[in-house]
């Protein structure tokens, strides 16, 4: 499937294409797999109570939303330079094993580099902290990330509050919203690419959208809107 297809011209060099991070670029869910990094490099962070007190949260119902402030008010107090370096590490090495157990999801990166080819600038659009996710940015050439900051106190370390709006659903709408506004894109010009139904706010802002295959509800979804639909090892169908 091609551009045209979606009635987007190769000759509009000005869009973008938003992507999900998390089991839409990559397999891993980074804010639990770096939180596991962190873990056996700071012995202050308890990732098993936090990961529990999640569970928790969870089964009395309590909001996504919820549930991502919760994660990273357990990061409370660790210094953000050893975070990020820690992040970076193990970004990196996942990376460069990614031949022996995969990192990327191939096909959906397939999707960036076309939409690129033709002049579609990439964006990260996540839950997953910025901190988290730099490495993979600059692996793939993002230069746009839209997705969680944290607070930082004057001492260099994280307060275990968000900077600003809540990376999840609306948060993630509103986010891309306010970013075409401020580049002056008209989005029904631009993509969406996701995995989870909690993505569809922000996609159904978008022109043309894609779901990476595995979730039954969002698989629906992406039935429902004519949205592509893309396999989770490889992809049959392009949206470039």
């Amino acid at each position: 499937m091609t551009l045209t297809d979606f009635g987007v011209s190769k000759r509009k060099p000005h869009a973008f294409a938003f992507f999900d991070v998390d089991e839409t670029l990559v397999v891993e869910k980074t804010m639990f797999t770096v939180l596991g990094a962190l873990s056996e490099r700071l012995p202050s962070l308890d990732a098993a109570s936090l990961i529990s007190h999640l569970q928790d949260l969870r089964r009395q119902g309590r909001s996504r939303a919820e549930v991502n402030r919760a994660f990273y008010r357990g990061l409370r107090g660790l210094p953000r330079d050893v975070v990020v370096s820690i992040a970076r590490t193990y970004i990196q090495s996942r990376i460069s094993e990614s031949d022996r157990r995969p990192f990327f999801i191939a096909a959906c990166v397939a999707q960036l580099k076309a939409l690129r080819h033709q002049g579609v600038a990439p964006v990260f659009v996540s839950g997953s902290a910025c901190d988290f996710l730099a490495s993979i940015a600059e692996h793939l050439e993002v230069e746009h990330v839209l997705a969680t900051r944290l607070q930082v106190s004057a001492a260099g370390r994280y307060t275990g509050e968000i900077d600003g709006r809540c990376m999840i659903g609306a948060g993630k709408a509103a986010a891309v919203a306010e970013f075409l506004a401020e580049h002056s894109i008209d989005p029904t010009q631009c993509f969406g690419f996701g995995d989870h139904p909690s993505d569809e706010p922000f996609i159904s802002l978008l022109g043309a959208g894609a779901i990476v295959a595995g979730n039954p509800d969002t698989e629906r979804l992406a039935r429902e809107r004519n949205w592509v639909l893309i396999d989770n090892v490889s992809s049959s169908r392009e949206v470039a």
